[in-house]
């Protein structure tokens, strides 16, 4: 007689599940369809086992996705009536030779009913920091055994699985850091190209026209300068870039007085936002207050969101930079009144070499510097999408501790 009592047995989490899902998230192989390489592994194991059911699954938050299986005919099944569920519970084999006899299936409706398993046996499928994601198991219709040589070649089959997932996991890797390369070197390609050209053409009229009085010479020497430090910005970007993305960039936070910091930045940067008609207007709190910073990162974070406002304000237009603290943060803000951020562009704003649709000069990754630096500091930072008078970003960083 089958056990009739309401099936209660749904599998434990794992002990570091929120761990264990992240790992599986990071190989993207969920929902991709059916592999060759992957089937074959499926196929050697119902061989090997001399079973008519075979899966190489992998176990998600509320279910189990095959990637490949024999004898099933499904992708998915809830994980509420997974074996292989309690499988992640496991060291690394879980053999049931009677699932009548055992309490966690012996009410499982895939035990009680169609298709009337009695038996499993599953070996994890276990990532190189040692968090189990899935399994590849055998069932059987009867109750059995397996011996030595079966487990150990179900272990083989599972150490191969991996090895195939690790391998797919590096190739993905691989092409992704070869698409950002491409990026890269179209990006800087064209934006070293355009002041490039630019400083060839007035230094050509300079040697052409070797005569040329003070008044005519100023300009064309101003527009070399102008794209001379076009090219120096952006190389200082590349390899600023190119530290954070190895962790070699020195960031070094103490407590720091944020009001001095800040009007130290609005004392350099006034200047050049008056040289495009542009003002600069300052809102701080009376008081003095120390920021947890690196001051050099600081006014890096500052210059850079206040040029990307200054890049797109017109003129006779203002710039605000303004500041309100709690009790625990400084909260900064930059807004202007230019265009925005397209809407199309909102969510890749803080992405390397992203651009809005007028594709304006710049390779794209000062949001993406500053968004490392104010994490290295632990801040926050977001674009402000409520704000619709042009753009404004708001960034947050915390207060020193008080003595």
């Amino acid at each position: 007689m089958h056990n009739t009592e309401p099936f209660s047995c749904t599998p434990a989490l794992h002990h570091k599940e929120t761990e264990r899902l992240a790992a599986l998230r990071r190989y993207g192989i969920l929902d991709t369809p059916k592999e060759a390489d992957y089937d074959e592994i499926a196929n050697l194991a119902s061989s090997l086992c001399k079973t008519p059911i075979a899966v190489l699954n992998f176990i998600d938050e509320s279910r189990q996705f095959f990637k490949a299986e024999v004898g099933l005919g499904v992708s998915e099944t809830p994980l509420e009536t997974s074996f292989c569920g309690h499988a992640l519970l496991e060291s690394e084999v879980l053999i049931v030779s009677d699932t009548t006899k055992d309490d966690r299936f012996s009410n499982n409706p895939l035990v009680t009913g169609e298709p009337y398993l009695r038996f499993y046996g599953g070996v994890l499928l276990i990532t190189p920091d040692g968090l189990p994601i899935g399994t590849i198991c055998v069932l059987d219709y009867e109750p059995r055994e397996l011996d030595q040589k079966q487990v150990e070649g179900l272990k083989f089959l599972a150490k191969h699985a991996m090895t195939l997932l690790n391998l797919r996991q590096k190739v993905s890797e691989l092409d992704e850091a070869l698409a950002f390369r491409k990026r890269v070197l179209d990006t800087v390609s064209h934006d070293l190209r355009n002041p490039l050209s630019s400083i060839i053409l007035y230094s050509s009229t300079l040697v052409e026209n070797p005569a040329q009085t003070a008044d005519r010479i100023h300009p064309v020497a101003e527009s070399i300068r102008s794209a001379a430090e076009q090219m120096q910005s952006l190389v200082g970007d590349l390899l600023d870039h190119d530290a954070l993305s190895r962790n070699a960039l020195t960031v070094e936070v103490d407590n720091h007085d944020c009001k001095e910091l800040v009007q130290m930045f609005v004392h350099t940067f006034s200047p050049l936002a008056q040289e495009k008609g542009v003002n600069l207007k300052c809102q701080m709190p009376d008081e003095a207050f120390d920021i947890v910073c690196d001051p050099d990162r600081f006014q890096q974070i500052l210059s850079n969101l206040c040029g990307n406002a200054l890049k797109f304000s017109e003129p006779d237009s203002e710039i605000l930079l303004s500041l309100e603290k709690s009790a625990e943060r400084v909260t900064i803000s930059v807004e202007d009144s230019g265009p925005g951020v397209p809407p199309e562009m909102v969510d890749q704003v803080f992405e390397p070499f992203s651009k809005g649709s007028d594709n304006n000069t710049g390779v794209g990754l000062g949001l993406a510097i500053v968004r490392e630096l104010v994490a290295s500091q632990n801040g926050t930072i977001h674009y402000d999408k409520d704000f619709t008078d042009g753009a404004r970003f708001i960034l947050t960083l915390p207060l020193a501790a008080k003595a």
